[in-house]
């Protein structure tokens, strides 16, 4: 592929179709590394710095690790909704959800902040701040 100025990005794909390369002339080359479930395992750039991913039985991304050794960390609940995302030296930000898969509410280090309301349908009505401001939704 070339940009406007005439710089060819190359991508390069393996026998399962999974990106394993992009080689920009700008940026040097970026590789991507997979497991045997094509879930992807590492991210190495141009300067050799690597992210690594990790997932559980599910195939869901677990953990990701930078390369200065931080770790986010991803919990789901039995259905796969992301229930839970924790940063290094930072906030955890956790989700419920309904029994129909829906975004109830939203937490920053177990305080609510937000609150989710849906109609029969299941469309999104309503989003309230912890405050009680809401925005609603008309369908």
């Amino acid at each position: 592929m070339k940009d406007p100025k005439g710089k060819t990005t190359l991508f390069t794909y393996d026998g399962r179709n999974l990106l394993t390369k992009v080689t920009d002339a700008k940026q040097g080359v970026t590789s991507y590394g997979y497991d045997s479930n094509g879930n992807r395992t590492t991210v190495t750039d141009a300067k050799g710095n690597v992210t690594k991913y990790d997932y559980n039985e599910f195939n869901l991304v677990s953990k990701i690790t930078n390369p200065l050794t931080q770790v986010i960390q991803f919990e789901y609940d039995r259905n796969g909704n992301q229930t839970k995302l924790v940063y290094p030296k930072s906030d955890a930000i956790s989700s419920t959800f309904d029994g129909l898969n829906r975004l109830n509410g939203t937490y920053v280090n177990g305080v609510k902040k937000w609150g989710y309301g849906y109609d029969a349908n299941g469309n999104l009505t309503s989003v309230a701040d912890a405050s009680g401001n809401a925005r609603t939704f008309v369908y």
